[in-house]
């Protein structure tokens, strides 16, 4: 008892306290920096938020920063920022000092002729440019009265990528300059409302009874498409279909999809619905399945024969799946490396699952939380931008470009098909040397397609060697899409829960992480939507290429330990100088030299070639397949060593010595370059005496970064 009076003594002393002053310690104030629009500060121990007030009005905030371009008027503008605790026993820092300045009566002209998004132009909303104008505010509000900004240096922005929910949309755009004691800010623009639709829902509760498929009703559709795996298809305008003209003798998988009034929302296919019609085990090892071009039976007598069952349930969402298994003794065992294989499936997936046996039968019935086709793009505090002083090299010339309706491209030679709905389906059958059948002309893999040939027209000619093609496509992805941070830093909350697979539900509605964020979204993507897209390009061009897995960061096979985070990046085959074909290492999404503004938390990305067609040895301390490597990448590339410098053919990017260096730079002064990217030799690489020799060797205003032994120097 004497222990609990003592604990309650304290404790009363520090009530006493802090009702005498009011609280034991004090937030500090934050100490603000300003940047065009947006005001920043460090984050406050102990603040759980912010707040800023502005021409009085009062704004709370969890972010360390805050735009206050959507307030500002004309005249007196004034702002202060204090840091709020939710603690009791920590008061609330004081306010800053107040900011004061003022902003010009004159203001700039108001924004006019805008052109709405719509399909025909990928929902870009245009508008006349604003002479004095540095950037331009958008304003888009959804249907639900949710409103959010956007800032654009351009006449111009792509809508669709901040839009997450279909329905009607109103947006409407200001001028600003930067320097706002010359020009205010204009009034916004009359607003323009638009309807950018999200795809039909996905037919759910597909069910077989006998020969009758049946699902329920999607608002909106006008009707709806069935599909086998077979490629056949019928059309109905009711939930159900009489399918026993396209049931096979042995098993049919079915899929389901909405189909709208144009073609342009029609959903996602359906997950798959399996019917059985074997009753014995000889029936079942008489049945055969294709998958990615190779026959299978619904035997497993082999681990192999096991892995390709359950990754043709996975891949094509099959919600039910019967096999046998006899090449191992027991259930128990039976089961494991069914589990194990689900598990091994590399792709973004949030599965639960039920498995039972009848003797050596396995029913295996899969409940898929992910969705099949992404909708959302991320947003937040981040902005990335490409470096642009450092353009592509390897496209085609104008004199050797392909037409605009160029068909004849080299995958039409394969002869294995796959029929896919998704794009993920699609990169998979391409890296497993597949020629693609479309379920539909309007189904998410044949958008992207459609996609991708139009940019191997641009870039791509057919006299180019396949070396060439790969450069250019390398090139390509690492200029035209930027990583997208916003997107990590939500896997990185989600995945640091305690729901996996709550997150990779979520995570499964981005498309970031497929072909779609980089060919729709405006290049906007992280490394699976990157090395997928690779496997894409290269695959149209009949270039064999596969999506690797793994683990990435510096340090990553310190000890045999596995360090670092998950990563891909892409495994390619091909002819490189004078060597015979081998496999190579492509990062596309390492590609870049990136670079942090802190206040303006604006990454800039400049491509380089540090990672272009390197081994396995090139990459061991910051790169670990996570399975077994399939491809082992041991023959020696050096794109430096194997490229010129400019007009001089007798020069190369690979400096075996520090003479080589001071050629490299004169050459660069003599030709007037805009950039210079080079390798340095591992054993004289000292990134001061580099410094030095460029400072000495050059006489025009330059940046220079570098990244291990590759260095680039952009000429101002």
């Amino acid at each position: 008892m004497r222990v609990k009076f003592r604990y309650l003594s304290v404790l009363c002393v520090v009530a006493v306290l802090f009702c005498f002053s009011g609280c034991l310690f004090r937030l500090e104030t934050p100490t603000l920096t300003y940047n065009n629009f947006t005001v920043s500060w460090s984050a406050q121990n102990n603040a759980n938020s912010y707040e800023v007030v502005f021409n009085g009005e009062s704004y709370d905030t969890t972010e360390t920063s805050f735009n206050y371009a959507p307030y500002i008027t004309t005249g007196k503008q004034t702002l202060k920022v204090r840091a709020f605790s939710g603690n009791v026993f920590v008061s609330n820092s004081d306010y800053t000092d107040e900011k004061v300045f003022y902003v010009s009566e004159t203001k700039l002209t108001t924004p006019a002729s805008l052109i709405a998004p719509h399909k025909d132009n990928s929902y870009t909303m245009s508008w006349n440019a604003v002479a004095g104008a540095d950037m331009y505010l958008v304003s888009l509000e959804d249907g639900q009265g949710n409103i959010q900004y956007f800032e654009t240096t351009d006449a111009e922005i792509e809508i669709r990528k901040f839009i997450s929910i279909g329905g009607e949309y109103t947006a409407k755009v200001r001028a600003m300059a930067y320097d706002v004691s010359i020009y205010g800010p204009s009034a916004y623009s009359e607003e323009v409302v638009f309807d950018c639709p999200l795809p039909l829902n996905t037919p759910e509760n597909v069910k077989l009874a006998g020969n009758t498929l049946q699902w329920t009703g999607v608002d909106s559709a006008v009707g709806y498409r069935v599909t086998t795996l077979d490629g056949e298809t019928i059309e109905t305008t009711s939930t159900s279909a009489n399918v026993s003209n396209l049931m096979l003798a042995d098993t049919t998988v079915f899929f389901v999809q909405a189909t709208s009034s144009d073609g342009d929302r029609d959903s996602a296919y359906s997950n798959g619905i399996a019917t059985f019609e074997q009753n014995t085990k000889s029936q079942y090892a008489s049945t055969k399945f294709d998958f990615l071009g190779n026959e299978f039976d619904l035997v497993a007598d082999s681990a192999e024969e096991l892995k390709s069952l359950v990754y043709y349930t996975l891949l094509y969402r099959i919600e039910n799946m019967q096999f046998y298994v006899d090449y191992l003794t027991n259930n128990n065992a039976r089961s494991d490396a069914i589990v194990e294989y689900l598990r091994e499936y590399n792709e973004i997936k949030a599965i639960d699952i039920r498995i039972s046996f009848s003797g050596e039968l396995a029913n295996l019935t899969v409940s898929y939380l992910h969705v099949s086709t992404p909708n959302l793009s991320a947003t937040g505090e981040y902005t990335t931008v490409q470096n642009t002083a450092v353009p592509p090299t390897t496209y085609v010339t104008s004199d050797n470009k392909r037409s605009d309706d160029f068909d004849d491209f080299a995958i039409d030679t394969r002869t294995k098909t796959a029929l896919v709905f998704t794009s993920d389906q699609l990169y998979y059958a391409l890296q497993n040397g597949c020629k693609p059948i479309f379920a539909s002309d309007t189904c998410p893999a044949k958008v992207v397609y459609d996609e991708a040939k139009a940019v191997l027209r641009d870039i791509i000619g057919n006299d180019m060697t396949d070396y060439q093609k790969v450069c250019a496509i390398y090139e390509w992805i690492t200029y035209n899409t930027v990583y997208d941070h916003n997107l990590y830093a939500l896997s990185e909350k989600l995945e640091s829960g305690s729901n996996s697979g709550s997150a990779q539900a979520t995570l499964s509605r981005y498309r970031g992480f497929y072909i779609e964020g980089v060919l729709l979204d405006n290049g906007q993507a992280v490394c699976d939507g990157l090395a997928k897209t690779f496997v894409l390009l290269c695959s149209l061009e009949n270039i064999d290429c596969y999506k690797v897995s793994g683990l990435a960061g510096e340090g990553v096979n310190i000890n045999a330990e596995m360090y670092g985070g998950a990563h891909a990046w892409n495994k390619v085959k091909l002819v490189a100088g004078d060597n015979e074909s081998a496999w190579y290492i492509v990062d596309t999404t390492w590609a870049d030299m990136s670079t942090y503004d802190v206040i303006a938390k604006k990454y800039i990305e400049t491509m380089a070639h540090e990672y272009f067609l390197v081994t396995d040895a090139d990459l061991a301390t910051n790169h670990l397949e996570t399975e077994p490597a399939t491809n082992v990448a041991d023959v020696e590339f050096n794109y430096y060593a194997n490229t010129q410098l400019g007009q001089n053919v007798m020069l190369d990017l690979y400096a075996e010595n520090y003479g080589d260096l001071v050629s490299m730079l004169l050459q660069a002064e003599g030709e007037r370059l805009d950039y210079l990217e080079f390798e340095m030799s591992s054993t004289l690489n000292d990134k001061n005496t580099v410094y030095g020799y460029v400072r000495n060797n050059t006489s025009r205003n330059y940046s220079i970064m570098n990244s291990g032994n590759v260095y680039m120097i952009v000429y101002s």
